[in-house]
């Protein structure tokens, strides 16, 4: 009798994972903005914190995909303490390098935390009467005290804020939630952002910029009130699903049907809608601990 011929099943076939699409800093910031306010600085210390404490992974410069298949780009370190010179922006070490564009697309900062930079929050304090010195001393104060954490720099860890010898003032980045609440602490009169507690039941009476309290209304309107209608329907409409874009859409809807309109332009486009949310309206954040943390300088392990 003749023996049948078995032919083994043949393997499954196997199907390689699809490599990591990159993306420049500048598409990544450019993402990150209308996504969830992020600032440059906020993006830095992002970068140079890492995935591993929260923050996402910066590689070095890739080939674009018409130049073929090239080798992975391997992550970008910061540059060292005495690289750094004078009048460098704690963004500049990003200029030439890549993220990973899933990374960018779906980061949270709830780990990481947002922050808020020593420019800005001397912008925000002078408007509540201190001086670039009281602000100084009462930030140092709130460190003592433990009310806040010490500021974090990129590439330095800290900033001559805490020790001389660290990254310049102008980088301290302080932890936005625990800025917050000092501001609503200690400056309970007057520290609402902005068309805050001004609202009236419509929503409608508004503070711009420059202290005018006014009522947005149908036709054309002053380009600060405005805004400052913008920035307050942002704070009553945001939903945690919200990206900068899809709020922007709301408003521009809600002002199109009421007829409300910003001075000469009738159809302001969506960038500007965007443009005139505050930043860390949308995103998630963090709840911060007010456990002090161990001072430590140079790059996170």
């Amino acid at each position: 009798m003749k023996r049948a011929h078995i032919i083994p099943p043949a393997a499954p076939a196997t199907t390689a994972s699809p490599a990591p699409e990159y993306i420049s800093y500048q598409k990544a910031k450019k993402i990150l903005s209308e996504r969830i306010g992020a600032t440059p600085e906020e993006i830095s210390l992002w970068a140079w914190l890492k995935k591993c404490h929260g923050g996402f992974d910066p590689y070095s410069s890739c080939k674009p995909a018409s130049y073929g298949n090239a080798a992975e780009p391997q992550r970008l370190n910061p540059p060292t303490h005495d690289q750094v010179s004078a009048g460098d922006s704690m963004s500049l070490w990003l200029a030439s390098a890549y993220f990973r564009k899933t990374d960018i697309e779906e980061f949270d900062p709830v780990r990481a935390g947002r922050f808020i930079s020593w420019p800005d929050l001397l912008k925000k304090w002078q408007a509540h009467g201190l001086t670039e010195n009281e602000t100084l001393i009462k930030v140092r104060g709130l460190i003592d005290n433990d009310a806040i954490d010490e500021p974090m720099a990129p590439i330095f860890g800290l900033t001559q804020i805490s020790w001389s010898g660290l990254a310049p003032i102008d980088w301290a980045l302080f932890k936005l939630e625990q800025i917050e609440a000092i501001e609503k602490q200690d400056f309970p009169a007057d520290n609402a952002e902005i068309g805050d507690s001004l609202e009236n039941t419509d929503g409608d009476t508004v503070q711009s910029t420059q202290g005018e309290i006014a009522n947005i209304k149908i036709g054309n309107n002053l380009r600060a009130v405005y805004a400052a209608w913008v920035a307050a329907k942002a704070k009553r409409l945001v939903t945690f699903e919200d990206t900068r874009a899809t709020l922007a859409n709301k408003i521009k809807d809600l002002a199109l049907t009421n007829g409300y309109y910003s001075e000469s332009e009738n159809h302001l486009s969506l960038d500007s809608f965007i443009a005139m949310i505050p930043a860390g309206t949308t995103g998630i954040r963090g709840k911060n601990g007010r456990k002090k943390q161990q001072k430590q300088i140079g790059m996170p392990i």
